[in-house]
């Protein structure tokens, strides 16, 4: 075989194996729920709230996104801009707030809830700037990472400030014994008021080379309480335990040993020991320590390894060539790298989850725990990974009965704390299940045994043994549905189902209309079911098979109302309707026999009158125009005619509908009855507005501050100055902010002669207005035809956002070329060598040529 042919062979060979090799990963079901979280644009600072499981995100455009964290993913719950270049965002616990701080000094407070502003602070003097930020645990404090400036220099700072007062407490400048200033590498905030600081040290005058400084300081009693000269380090802290870990790097290139220092922040008592190798990440929990490190210079490989804190071990024997950090998940290990993100349950690799990684590939940044069993793995600014671990025991059920056999054919039925339920059957009498902690419920049956129940809280894996003595008293389920006369569910009847021995089951209906009784005696029953509304069902039931499903349907209850009128008015074309006063959609209308008017199958409730003719005004001499239905109702009712008129005016509504329609940019057509509506004045007064008349309503809904809303009021104006349309018009807004002042001022600046409202009875939500200005127009109480937006208002901003839309093409397209600059850079290279390769050979064939010419002749 040629060198070429063999080549290709390796390819080959080494390619099918990558395809039957296997990762050590188990074959158990996974145990970790991954969420990848890939934005549209980089992120600049991320936020979690413990409390309510939300993730608040501070994009690079100034936008900022609330999210809440779900088992699929990330839910967008709110999505706000904020002039604010954020350094840095955190979730107080003690004060429930978001504390957002920028490099100019600006301390803002956030309502986690509606993420409104709550408080507005500027805490910083000439020269510094913010570059990160903590609060303690009590939220009394806030501490400072600060940068100054001045006479050309430039240190860091730590500044300790009241949350309650907003003053300067305490202020540390870091230089070294010679009053250098020196800067400032890492800060994080722990119980008890400690802050765990790390900075530089020393300065030496001939290398240049630096070391750092460990140091814990109470913020309460401003003082330092433990430090260390330990050179440049990495650090890991156990939350729990309180216990800190640091790693010194060596400065020496022959130095292969890396020493190491596990302090307890309780008692201030430290341990110290090396290890072989180069260290690049630590991870430290309880009485464990794991180390990610180099042992070879030449080929990198990184190695895991498990150290006691006093005794070396070694549990990991898998050796994986790729730089990662490495993080604790609940009880499991983290190792995160580009491609890979492995669990490992002691030294067992148990899950592998694969990176799907950006273009750059990424290596991990940071690893934040935001929970006891959740993580968050940042890769770049552009891409997280939120992992869960999903934690389940064993729950071990072992039925036996007197002769300490399994009864046969048993089930068992065990209830979560999550309202999910799990049901085994079983012949053998023992069930294995996997349950999450918590408390549970466990139902066993068996034919001929007796039903047994059992609830418990289970925190470790548990072995349950339960007793099944037999029964002559066999029992099934039963399963009810209720429906009304259309076949829908009905939520929250009472059923019952009773025995003549005063044998009680009973039970609520769900939002499915079912309900379930687990175990029913064999025997005669009577099945009742009773719901407000609904006329009462009593059905004879005989349970004697093993499960029993039964539908039942309601008939509503319903009354006739039957009203006469006044025989002077039968020639009028009176109308009469009932709405409902708890339903405002609910209306009926009443069927004209002679002078009586007569509604059937009205629903029980309360209902008021509307009355309403097209040739006179309608009187009522009754004291009051409401009733209430909860029998078959026969009255009469004292009305009269006021001016009657004997031609009624002619109204066109179509002749308005067309202006409107010419000015918005959507419309559609309605019949929806609505024969009033209230609303309240400027001054607060609430008034009813009938719509049952012979003129032409319209309605428009606004807001103060709407721009597009002013190119409408021309329109509007222009049909109030036309009598011969006769319309009324009514501007409501529906901002209840806007007080009498500012709608005072709106009519006056918009030259407003029609009548200004307040929307105080959301008519707006009924209608689903969403979009303003809107214009509805009405007439003889039915709302005819709707306007939406205003159409000069798109044409105004049409060359906005082209412009607008241009710009943020070119915006992403530099900001794609700024996060690859580095491979913008390696193309430019390319090019260039190529063109100078090209170049080079054109001048040799050039050379070439000229050589021939003048020695005559080829080759």
């Amino acid at each position: 075989m040629e060198k070429r042919e063999i080549f290709y062979f390796t390819i080959i060979l080494v390619f099918l194996l990558s395809l039957t090799k296997s990762d050590d990963t188990a074959s158990n079901s996974p145990v970790i729920n991954a969420i990848r979280f890939y934005p549209d644009r980089s992120f600049s600072s991320i936020c979690y709230d413990s409390k309510r499981d939300n993730l608040l995100i501070f994009f690079s455009n100034k936008t900022f996104v609330l999210y809440h964290r779900e088992s699929r993913g990330l839910n967008v719950l709110t999505r706000k801009i904020l002039s604010l270049d954020a350094v840095k965002c955190i979730y107080s616990p003690a004060l429930d707030l978001y504390i957002l701080a920028s490099s100019k000094g600006k301390l803002i407070f956030l309502d986690p809830e509606s993420l409104r502003l709550v408080r507005e602070e500027n805490i910083l003097l000439k020269g510094e700037t913010v570059f990160t930020f903590e609060v303690t645990n009590d939220g009394k404090y806030l501490i400072l990472g600060l940068k100054i400036s001045y006479e050309g220099a430039a240190a860091d700072r730590i500044a300790i400030i009241s949350l309650q007062s907003f003053k300067r407490l305490y202020v540390w400048d870091f230089s070294t014994k010679s009053n250098k200033l020196v800067q400032l590498f890492f800060m994080r905030s722990y119980l008890n008021n400690l802050l765990i600081v790390e900075y530089l040290d020393k300065l030496c005058k001939i290398c240049e080379l630096t070391e750092t400084r460990i140091a814990i300081f109470n913020v309460s009693a401003t003082k330092i309480l433990w430090e260390k000269a330990f050179g440049l380090s990495c650090l890991g802290v156990d939350d729990e335990k309180g216990k800190l870990i640091a790693v010194r790097y060596s400065q020496n290139p022959g130095d292969k040993t890396c020493p190491y220092i596990v302090l307890d922040m309780k008692s201030f008592t430290s341990f110290s020991s090396k290890i072989y190798g180069k260290i690049f990440s630590t991870a430290i929990k309880e009485d464990v320590a794991y180390f990610l490190y180099r042992t070879n210079d030449k080929d990198e490989v990184f190695v895991l390894e498990g150290k006691n804190l006093r005794t070396n071990k070694t549990t990991f024997k898998k050796i994986y060539r790729e730089r990662g950090l490495l993080s604790f998940l609940g009880r499991y290990l983290v190792y995160a790298t580009a491609s890979k993100i492995r669990i490992f349950s002691g030294s067992k690799n148990i899950e592998t989850i694969t990176v799907e990684n950006i273009i750059p590939p990424r290596y991990p940044d940071n690893i934040y725990r935001l929970k006891e069993n959740v993580i968050l793995i940042k890769y770049g600014n552009r891409l997280l990974y939120i992992l869960e671990a999903k934690r389940f025991l064993r729950l071990t059920i072992t039925l036996y009965t007197e002769q300490n056999k399994p009864p046969p054919n048993s089930t068992i039925t065990v209830h979560l704390k999550n309202g999910s339920m799990i049901r085994i059957y079983t012949n053998n009498g023992s069930a294995i299940l996997r349950v999450p902690p918590g408390k549970i419920k466990i139902e066993v049956s068996a034919k001929g045994y007796s039903y047994v129940e059992r609830e418990m809280v289970i925190t470790d894996n548990t072995n349950i043994k339960i007793y099944m003595s037999r029964s002559v008293i066999q029992r099934t389920p039963i399963v009810v549905t209720v429906l009304d006369e259309t076949n829908k569910p009905i939520c929250g009847a009472l059923v019952g189902v009773v025995r003549e021995n005063n044998t009680y089951y009973s039970g609520m209906t769900d939002e499915y209309g079912k309900v379930r009784f687990d175990a029913v005696e064999y025997g005669n029953y009577t099945l009742l079911i009773e719901k407000e509304g609904f006329y009462e069902r009593k059905i004879r039931l005989n349970v004697d098979k093993s499960v029993i499903n039964l539908t039942i349907t309601l008939k509503r209850i319903v009354y006739n109302v039957t009203i006469r009128l006044p025989g002077n008015l039968s020639k009028s074309e009176l109308e009469v309707s009932l709405m409902s006063v708890e339903d405002k959609e609910l209306v009926y209308k009443g069927k004209s026999v002679g002078n009586t008017i007569i509604f059937t199958n009205v629903l029980p409730g309360t209902y008021e009158i509307l009355l309403y003719s097209p040739r006179c005004i309608v009187e009522n001499y009754n004291k009051t125009s409401r009733i209430i239905v909860n029998s078959n109702l026969n009255f009469s009712m004292l009305i009269s005619c006021i001016n009657p008129n004997t031609t009624p005016s002619k109204v066109n509504p179509d002749v308005i509908i067309k202006i409107i329609n010419e000015s918005v940019q959507y419309s559609r057509k309605l019949n929806y009855e609505l024969p009033y509506f209230v609303a309240s004045k400027v001054d607060g007064e609430e008034v009813k507005i009938s719509l049952n008349k012979s003129k032409v309503i319209i309605l428009e809904f606004f807001y103060t501050r709407c721009e597009g809303c002013k190119y409408l009021i021309p329109v509007l104006r222009n049909i109030m100055s036309n009598e011969s349309l006769q319309a009324e018009i009514y501007s409501l807004t529906v901002n209840p902010s806007d007080n009498e002042y500012l709608l005072t001022m709106y009519k006056k600046e918009n030259n407003i002669t029609w009548t200004v409202l307040k929307d105080s009875e959301k008519l707006y939500s009924r209608l689903n207005i969403s979009t303003y200005p809107t214009v509805v127009v009405a007439y003889k109480g039915k709302l005819i035809f709707m306007g939406i937006g205003a159409k000069e208002e798109i044409y105004n901003l049409s060359k906005f956002k082209q412009i607008y839309r241009t710009l943020q093409k070119l915006s992403s397209i530099l900001n794609l070329l700024y996060d690859n600059i580095h491979y913008v850079l390696i193309l430019c290279s390319l090019i260039l060598i190529l063109i100078y390769k090209v170049c080079e050979g054109s001048d040799e064939k050039y050379y070439y040529e000229l050589s021939l010419n003048k020695h005559g002749g080829s080759r």
